[in-house]
């Protein structure tokens, strides 16, 4: 069984599982306390783990403005750092919907650094993947 990449839609529907709140909830305009923590965590991993833009997050977490996107960022950093049930949980959640890459998808990503990172042209995927 392969993973894939994570989108929004699967991290809203992983969060969903995870809080037992439903998707629809997470998306809707309600704004009670309990709603705004799970949001805030869709919002994080949303961030952490898309190459989304604040933007694209927002219309797709109940069509709210990139600015709603950044106050929920703030809020989502706190609790990481005061609530640690809510860290486990953001822990898990990440775990969860992280996707193993090959060595090879890490050096084009510039994701490995230090004496192993190689500078490859854009077009250099092609001679490892084609």
């Amino acid at each position: 069984m392969t993973r894939r990449d994570p989108t929004i839609r699967r991290i809203i529907a992983a969060v969903s599982a995870d809080t037992g709140v439903s998707a629809g909830d997470i998306i809707s305009d309600r704004r009670t306390a309990a709603l705004v923590r799970v949001r805030d965590l869709a919002v994080l991993l949303a961030r952490e783990m898309t190459p989304a833009s604040l933007s694209a997050i927002g219309r797709e977490i109940g069509d709210r403005d990139h600015t709603t996107v950044i106050a929920a960022l703030g809020r989502a950093q706190e609790r990481l750092s005061s609530d640690p049930e809510w860290a486990a949980r953001y822990e898990r959640l990440r775990g969860r919907l992280a996707v193993p890459l090959h060595p090879d998808r890490l050096i084009i990503a510039g994701a490995v650094s230090g004496p192993f990172r190689r500078r490859q042209s854009f077009f250099s995927h092609r001679r490892l993947f084609g």
